[in-house]
């Protein structure tokens, strides 16, 4: 039993983890995104 809670506080933590890299990896790429768009329409 205390195996799976260690487990599942294991899985709880990455995912955790993993989002909030993607978060900060999504930023910059949308705001980048967005400036190239808003290029393309200047242009």
């Amino acid at each position: 039993m205390d195996f799976l809670v260690f487990l599942f506080y294991v899985e709880y933590k990455f995912m955790c983890t993993f989002f909030t890299i993607g978060a900060l990896l999504a930023a910059p790429l949308s705001s980048l995104s967005h400036r190239h768009d808003g290029k393309k329409f200047s242009h």
